[in-house]
């Protein structure tokens, strides 16, 4: 990474781990009472191996997930990890500001929500109520939460630039 890149993050509480631990372990549950009733023959062991695994990938992506702001010379990336990420040419942005959100009541909780060419903006959130709103040229809004508001600032400053 260069001088002239930064990235920015907000990462999700561990919270969220343990959620999606809870959510998906009847899953494991049903798997594992499905194999005992076959007596634990090949294929309800490979399903029950495929069932784990998946509980693992889902718990590590949880864990992982982060929304982030990188900005650089000229792309700016925005997204939420590990799932999704927008570039945007730098030029192309009109404006930057700091604005105030509440996930749940203006979009419906967190993650990736709503359409860029809405008048609320595309949010990608794991939490936090200071949030960056890019708005493009062609009126495509982005939102960006952090739960640091000194992190959000920061992401300002930079882009002001």
């Amino acid at each position: 990474m260069s001088p002239d890149e930064r990235t920015f993050r907000s990462l999700a509480g561990r919270g969220v781990t343990f959620a999606t631990v809870i959510l998906t372990a009847p899953a494991l549950a049903v798997a594992g009472t499905g194999a005992a009733l076959r007596e634990f023959d090949l294929a309800s062991i490979v399903g029950l191996v495929a069932i784990s695994g998946a509980l693992v990938w889902a718990a590590r992506s949880a864990a992982r997930a982060a929304a982030f702001v990188s900005c650089s010379p000229d792309p700016v990336t925005i997204g939420l990890t590990p799932f999704w990420r927008t570039r945007l040419v730098r030029r192309d942005i009109a404006g930057v500001s700091l604005v105030r959100i509440d996930a749940y009541a203006e979009y419906g909780g967190w993650g990736i929500k709503g359409s860029p060419k809405s008048s609320r903006g595309r949010l990608y959130s794991v939490g936090g109520d200071t949030a960056v709103r890019l708005v493009t040229g062609d009126g495509r809004a982005y939102v960006i939460a952090f739960a640091d508001e000194r992190t959000a600032a920061a992401v300002l400053k930079v882009l002001h630039r």
